[in-house]
């Protein structure tokens, strides 16, 4: 499971997949399904990470085995994902 939680704090650093919000570069210009869809993929990869999250001892193991990097790509993504709706 470590690697799992790492590979989506890596996928969030990285900019590989990201949550799109009206404040994004470039969001009036992006086309509607591909907003949808990325954001789609971002609330699956975080619910994967909170259902991780539910068993805190499983979870503290994670957060151990990723880096400082990892750890606040997954923050700033949970903290924006609250914050959007996925139709």
């Amino acid at each position: 499971m470590p690697r799992i939680v790492a590979l989506i704090g890596d996928a969030f650093y990285h900019g590989v997949i990201q949550i799109i919000t009206p404040t994004n570069e470039n969001y009036e210009s992006m086309r509607v399904d591909y907003v949808q869809r990325n954001n789609e993929v971002a609330g699956r990869m975080l619910n994967i990470v909170k259902q991780i999250q539910s068993n805190q001892e499983v979870f503290a193991a994670c957060i151990q085995c990723i880096n400082d990097q990892q750890k606040a790509a997954l923050e700033d993504a949970m903290k924006s994902f609250q914050n959007i709706t996925v139709a």
